[in-house]
C-alpha cells in the first residue's frame, strides 16, 4: 500500500541521517554506522558532517528521555512542556519528523532547563545540530504531508496513488538543490519511490489491459 511504499523510500533516506534499528524489515542493505559520507558539499563544511555523523537525531532521543524519565527532573519541568514532548517510534518513521518537529519547536524553553539542571547539560543541542535537525525536519516534512494526504482517503486507487508518487519525487529533487548536505539522504529516497513508481504503473497497464 501506498503509506507502507513511503515508509520503506522514506527510511532508506533517513538511514543517512540517523541510526534505524539494525532488524528493521524494511531495510536490507548499510546502516547509519557503516555509511561514509563524502560528498563535496559535506567535505566543506566539517562541523556539520561532524553533526550528522554523530547522529543529532539520537541526541533528540535522548534529550527526551533524560528530561521524562525522572521525578525529580520532571516536577521542575514545565508540565505543559513536557506532555507536548514526543519520543519517536522505531516502526514509524512519521514519528521521527513529529518528535524533531517539536523539539525544534520547543528548544528554548527546553534549552533553559537544561541550563537549571547541570546533570542534564551534555544533553544540550550544539547550534550546528539544530542546523541538521532543521535540514532533516524539512526532508522529512514533504512525504509527511504527502502521507497525511493519502491517509485522509479511504480507498485510494492507482489513479490517485501515482500521481502522488510523482508530485512526491518531483519536490524531493527540487529539494536537493536547497538541501545539498542532505542529497545523499534525499536521493535514496528517490531511487526507491522511483522503484515503486514504475511498478505501479505496469500495474496499472496490465489492469487496463484486463
Amino acid at each position: 500500500c501506498f503509506p507502507h511504499v513511503v515508509n520503506i523510500a522514506v527510511k532508506h533516506g533517513l538511514k543517512h541521517c540517523t541510526s534505524l534499528p539494525w532488524d528493521d524489515p524494511d531495510l536490507t542493505d548499510a546502516q547509519f554506522d557503516d555509511m561514509l559520507i563524502e560528498s563535496a558539499e559535506l567535505l566543506a563544511d566539517s562541523e556539520y558532517a561532524a553533526a550528522l555523523k554523530g547522529d543529532a537525531v539520537a541526541t533528540v532521543r535522548r534529550l527526551i528521555q533524560a528530561c521524562c524519565a525522572s521525578d525529580g527532573d520532571a516536577r521542575s519541568f514545565h508540565p505543559l512542556l513536557l506532555h507536548q514532548l514526543l519520543k519517536d517510534v522505531d516502526t514509524r518513521w512519521s514519528s521521527t519528523f513529529l518528535m524533531i518537529d517539536r523539539v525544534l519547536e520547543l528548544y528554548l524553553p527546553v534549552k533553559e532547563f537544561l541550563k537549571n539542571h547541570n546533570d542534564l547539560n551534555h544533553l544540550a543541542i550544539s547550534d550546528v545540530e539544530i542546523n541538521v535537525l532543521n535540514d532533516i525536519r524539512t526532508f522529512l516534512s514533504f512525504p509527511h504531508a504527502v502521507q497525511e494526504l493519502i491517509s485522509a482517503e479511504q480507498t485510494p486507487t492507482l489513479s490517485l496513488v501515482i500521481p502522488l508518487y510523482e508530485q512526491l519525487i518531483e519536490k524531493l529533487r527540487a529539494l536537493r538543490s536547497e538541501l545539498p548536505k542532505l542529497q545523499h539522504a534525499i536521493d535514496a529516497s528517490i531511487s526507491k519511490l522511483e522503484e515503486y513508481l514504475a511498478y505501479s504503473r505496469k500495474t496499472q497497464i496490465c489492469n487496463l489491459a484486463i
